[in-house]
This record gives C-alpha cells, structure tokens and sequence, in this order.
C-alpha cells in the first residue's frame, strides 16, 4: 500500500499542525496521530507535502478533513499467531473494510514464535492473503480468520507464521461490497 504523508495546518491556531496520511489506492485521508485538532477550512488547504510509507496504527475517532472534504477513517492493524483465530469487529453501524493482509512473516521482532530457522528468511507471505480475508470479513461488522496452514498454505515452511490484517470500520453505506446490486 502506498502512503503519502501530508501536512495541513489548522486555520484557527497558528503553526500548529496534523499528519494525515493519504492512501492512494483508495482516495481516502487517514489521521496519522492519536491526538486531534478541529481543522477549520483554509484557502491555501494544504501547505506541504512528502511521500513515506507508514505502519502507524491510528486510533483515532472519525473527522472531516479541512474544507468539509473526505471523512477521516482510522486505519487499524490487528494479527493472530499461526493456528489462532484473528477476529475483527466494528461498532454498530459500521462495516469492515479491509485494506491489506499477510499470512506469513514479515518481521523477525513479531511477538509471535519465529521458529528455529528464523535467521535463514527475511519476509514470507501466502499470495492469497488478501483475497481470503476481503472474502470473509469484507462489509461485515464483525469476522474470524483462522491463521493455519490449512486455510493459507504454507508460505515459509519451519517459521513462525502470523495473520496480520489492515482494516478500518466505514459507516454502513460507505462499504463497497463487489457484490452486483439487484435492480
């Protein structure tokens, strides 16, 4: 996923400023940081920007972005060792949408076990990670993913596997399910 991080400043405070993150892929702003500033609209809108990829986890509440634009989604990220169940959820009235998932390992440091040939693999993940999650968990307001070998195959044999998966919780009518709508 490629990210953007962009620098808006607050028209009712000067100098003080927010990251938000832009998620290309999905024309979506996502709040970088887990304190907020109310963000009036500015005629110059954005002053500065730079790309960088993030792992930032934001855990924010819901916003409109400067000039009543986009609202602003929090993205989280949330993982199961192998052979764990992951479960996602969303409050009432919000749907999951899933933005990325891995079943495999992509870093050496994950709290899950590495397994003994640990040093011998940099990254390992099942190509079908994503399409295998969007399918159980896409638009539902709450979901389980089983993280075994038996649902993802086996990417990196004799290594610690984990589930992870990038989501954030949209509003209901938001959520684009792929799913034909019926006349």
């Amino acid at each position: 996923m490629t990210t953007s991080t962009i620098m808006a400043t607050a028209a009712s405070t000067p100098a003080v400023s927010t990251n938000i993150s832009f998620v290309s892929t999905i024309g979506t702003f996502i709040l970088d940081t887990t304190t907020t500033t109310a963000m009036a609209p500015t005629t110059t809108g954005i002053t500065s920007s730079t790309m960088a990829i993030t792992t930032t986890v934001a855990k924010t509440t819901s916003m409109t972005s400067p000039g009543n634009g986009p609202i602003i989604t929090p993205t989280e990220t949330s993982s199961a060792c192998e052979g764990k169940t992951l479960r996602l959820s969303c409050s009432a009235g919000e749907t999951l949408e899933i933005d990325g998932a891995n079943f495999g390992r992509t870093s050496k440091s994950h709290r899950c076990n590495c397994g003994l040939f640990c040093n011998t693999i940099n990254t390992c993940y099942a190509a079908n990670s994503l399409s295998i999650v969007k399918s159980a968990c896409q638009g539902k307001r709450e979901c389980a993913v089983e993280a075994t070998k038996s649902v993802f195959g086996d990417p990196c044999p004799f290594i610690g596997k984990y589930l992870e998966a990038t989501y954030r919780c949209v509003p209901e009518a938001n959520i684009e399910r792929g799913d034909p709508e019926e006349p």
